[in-house]
């Protein structure tokens, strides 16, 4: 299945990439809090709120941050709704 990618303006989080799945290569390309440390336009990346990241593995939502920065300065309320479209994006 191919993965559906959606362009968002919330808060620090520019775009938002969405996979069924968490893999070893989107994930070679964060550091353990989150941070980008690595990034191409057609590249799988994960950042996650330090408090949030559980969630959005299991929810397999990957947020793109484009200027390799910790997107836990973001405002909490801005990522939620960030998590919340993505799961609604890819619910049955």
């Amino acid at each position: 299945m191919l993965p559906i990618t959606a362009e968002k303006s919330v808060g620090y989080c520019d775009y938002f990439f969405i996979d069924g799945n968490v893999n070893e290569e989107a994930q070679a390309l964060m550091d353990w809090e989150g941070n980008i440390l690595e990034k191409e336009d057609n590249d799988l990346i994960v950042a996650a709120h330090r408090g949030m990241k559980s969630l959005v593995m299991q929810q397999g939502i990957f947020v793109i941050h484009p200027d390799r920065h910790d997107i836990s300065e973001a405002p909490l309320a801005h990522f939620n709704t960030l998590v919340s479209q993505a799961v609604k994006a890819i619910a049955p």
